[in-house]
């Protein structure tokens, strides 16, 4: 008997899965447990319909973080701060203003805790911030601190 895995069922098959078992298995301990669903099911074609939908969306959004992590990398990010007389910065530049700079500039939204700054920007200078955008896609942007 073919069965969707409500849960995940060692040996078996993981959550969301469809597996072949024997019927008895089958309806006597994973459909009596509430592990799994006989493919037949209705519920169980309305959440394969579900499951396949919700990996589609899955896809296009990875495809959609692909681009723009394309675009961030020929990108180059201008944050204009006031200086002392050695040209040091007046604080740093942090990931809150670097995300706000790739809003304005670019129309881009990202969070802040996506955007990690290996050393402070305290000088005026070129900088590399590295983005994670999430599904494993990670990219770089260049940052010319300016006066």
């Amino acid at each position: 008997m073919k069965i969707l895995l409500l849960k995940d069922l060692p040996s078996k098959g993981k959550k969301g899965q469809v597996v072949d078992v024997s019927d008895g298995y089958a309806k006597n301990f994973v459909i009596k447990n509430n592990i799994g669903l006989a493919e037949s099911d209705p519920q169980a074609k309305k959440l394969l319909k579900e499951l396949k939908e919700a990996g589609e969306k899955e896809g296009r959004e990875k495809e959609r973080m692909k681009k723009l992590a394309d675009q961030l990398g020929k990108k180059a990010l201008t944050i204009k701060h006031t200086t002392g007389k050695d040209g040091k910065i007046f604080g740093s530049i942090k990931e809150k203003e670097i995300s706000q700079a790739l809003a304005s500039q670019f129309g881009i939204t990202l969070d802040k805790h996506s955007i990690e700054v290996p050393a402070a920007i305290r000088t005026v200078g070129a900088y590399t911030a590295h983005i994670d955008l999430g599904h494993g896609i990670k990219t770089t942007i260049t940052i010319n601190a300016q006066i």
